[in-house]
């Protein structure tokens, strides 16, 4: 690489580390994490409480019913037969990952969506890690696994509110990128005709 594309890829980093890491994206950053918790964290935490100590392991039977279960595996069971250490591996390495999109963000709907599915991932690994005391399970205690309680009645599919923050988010964010990529392809080939 000649001295010439050295000097230009070095300013262009600059350009980008400036334009990502303003006090202004910081702040906007910081905001948006602070709300995401205030309704995140109690919502999560009182609900993996809740079906921690509830007597039964079914109510209801409409759309969506409350079954209580232990899942050692990651999202839809996926490894659940696999070592502990793999499962962890693999559920830090998308945190992180979600972690360097949310820092890489500009604009706040990105940032709001991307830090949701972080704070869903990363609690799942915290709840990974701490050892329940399930009652509805005859006070069985589960290690290394998450407790999901939400089940959709005409289909597979058991999640908890950390897996709903990640879906949304995730799904929100890819959504808002494919639909603003459709746009900008509409407006190129509109100025070319």
């Amino acid at each position: 690489m000649s001295q010439t594309n050295k000097s230009i890829w070095k300013q262009e980093k600059i350009k980008f580390l400036k334009q990502n890491f303003s006090k202004k994206n910081n702040i906007l950053r910081l905001i948006i994490l602070i709300c995401v918790l205030v309704v995140f964290i109690p919502w999560a935490v009182a609900m993996n409480i809740w079906a921690q100590h509830s007597e039964y392991a079914e109510y209801g039977s409409g759309f969506i019913s409350i079954s209580i279960v232990t899942n050692s595996g990651m999202a839809f069971s996926f490894m659940s037969n696999s070592p502990e250490w793999a499962v962890y591996m693999i559920q830090w390495l998308v945190t992180l990952a979600i972690l360097a999109i949310v820092l890489c963000c500009k604009k706040w709907y990105y940032i709001l969506l991307w830090t949701c599915a972080f704070l869903g991932g990363l609690f799942n690994v915290i709840d990974r890690a701490c050892a329940k005391t399930i009652v509805s399970m005859g006070s069985q205690i589960q290690y290394n696994c998450v407790v999901d309680y939400f089940k959709f009645n005409f289909k597979w599919g058991i999640f908890n509110v950390p897996d709903i923050f990640v879906c949304i988010g995730t799904i929100g964010a890819i959504v808002i990128y494919f639909v603003q990529t459709i746009i900008l392809m509409f407006k190129k080939d509109e100025k070319n005709k």
